[in-house]
């Protein structure tokens, strides 16, 4: 069994099953985690917690130790898909401005 915290950021894979019971089992099915359902990782905080994930045309952020009661099965077709809106891109520090990193100084010419 592989968990959706195990998975890589940038993979994609589809429920199998949501393990557990309980308040935490409803709330994750309750937020679209059920069986066939596509996830996509798109971001993993820092220091490792919480994991950002997109599913049915929303952003979802979860606790790596909630993701971890989630049954992943990954998609071969899909675990090679990249975004193409960040494929081909250097992150940098999270700003994106089209100077490299670099602040641009902009130049006032009040008359």
């Amino acid at each position: 069994m592989i968990s959706l915290q195990q998975l890589p950021v940038g993979a994609t894979a589809s429920v199998v099953r949501v393990h557990g019971t309980g308040a935490l089992r409803r709330r994750m099915l309750d937020v679209g985690l059920t069986r066939g359902a596509e996830v996509h990782v798109r971001k993993v905080a820092p220091l490792g917690d919480p994991i950002e994930i997109s599913l049915r045309h929303y952003t979802l952020s979860i606790r790596r130790e909630d993701a971890a009661i989630v049954e992943i099965e990954s998609d071969s077709s899909l675990s090679g898909h990249n975004d193409t809106k960040h494929s081909g891109r250097k992150e940098q520090d999270g700003h994106s401005n089209g100077t490299g990193g670099k602040s641009q100084r902009r130049k006032d010419n009040a008359v």
